[in-house]
């Protein structure tokens, strides 16, 4: 059965295994940059499923958190934060449960990557406990969490306290055997790489990326590639290995395909960093002037890549 098979109606279609197949389907299209058609699915899914399922059903819910996942992908943030506190506000009245704090854990997401840093680290502080105490302290939603918190202490600058927070997140983990760890393996990784970047470890930085790529690469996790690749430049970056690191970003600029919208401008910031450092500041002013203006429009004035990117433009310019 194809992708889009997966969407059509009929017989059984609107069975719970049926339904859970169309969601799979869809993540699968975000991955390829397909928003519209993920969309349409999930939304087909979301009829079928409330009848006979109901609202607060397990089906039901993930598909509207998968639908949560199509919006962000899209750059449709305010809608995509709505859509998680909407679905987690069906769920009120439920006791001990984990879709609702994975519901408000995406909305922090989603306001964190509108620049709303320090709100979302709050969220984070006050649903960890929560999550943690439900689901255990190595259950997959648990650690995906935890990588967010690390990657928002990095977003507000507090990079060892970040580090700490992936370390831990990472080395958790390690302990796991399930091929859904892989992901969140990355992810923290991911968020560890960027906390010792902001601390100036860029050698520690670069030994963590390269690994991590090495398994990113294995994973065939398109996305790890093109935003581990663009970490791996700043941490030679910030060794002085400015050709390197040109080279890596070019590398992972093979993978921006555009289907997640929150990594607008990483690759353009990336090359004029480097281009800066090998004394090419011509360049480097029309990479950050185009990483500057698309930030602007897509994550705002106040993501800390856009605070970067008007920075280095400016710096640039002198």
């Amino acid at each position: 059965m194809g992708i889009l098979d997966a969407f059509r109606g009929g017989a059984g279609s609107r069975s719970p295994k049926v339904l859970e197949r169309r969601i799979r389907a869809a993540h699968a299209l975000i991955d390829q940059g397909r928003h519209a058609e993920a969309e349409e699915g999930l939304r087909s899914v979301i009829r079928d499923a409330r009848h006979p399922l109901g609202a607060t059903h397990p089906v039901t819910a993930a598909a509207r958190l998968a639908l949560v996942a199509v919006l962000h992908a899209a750059g449709r943030f305010a809608e995509a934060e709505d859509e998680a506190r909407a679905v987690a506000a069906t769920r009120r009245h439920l006791a001990d449960d984990v879709v609702r704090v994975q519901a408000l854990s995406l909305a922090a997401m989603v306001g964190s990557v509108r620049g709303r840093h320090e709100e979302a680290l709050a969220a984070y502080d006050e649903l960890l406990p929560e999550l943690t105490r439900i689901c255990g302290p190595d259950d997959l939603a648990t650690l995906q969490l935890r990588t967010n918190r690390a990657h928002a202490l990095g977003l507000t600058g507090r990079y060892e306290q970040a580090a700490a927070e992936a370390h831990e997140a990472a080395g958790r983990a390690d302990r796991l055997t399930a091929p859904a760890a892989v992901m969140p393996w990355l992810a923290a990784r991911t968020a560890l790489v960027y906390a010792l970047n902001g601390a100036g470890r860029h050698q520690e930085a670069e030994v963590v990326a390269r690994e991590a790529l090495g398994h990113a690469t294995a994973a065939g996790a398109t996305r790890f590639l093109l935003v581990l690749g663009a970490s791996l430049a700043r941490a030679l970056d910030g060794q002085d290995r400015h050709a390197e690191a040109l080279a890596a970003v070019e590398a992972a600029r093979l993978y921006d395909t555009g289907a997640y919208a929150a990594d607008t401008g990483l690759t353009e910031l990336a090359v004029a960093r480097a281009l800066f450092g090998l004394g090419r500041a011509a360049e480097a002013r029309e990479e950050a002037g185009r990483a500057l203006a698309s930030c602007e429009a897509v994550l705002g004035p106040d993501h800390a890549r856009t605070t970067e990117a008007r920075a280095l433009a400016t710096r640039t310019g002198e």
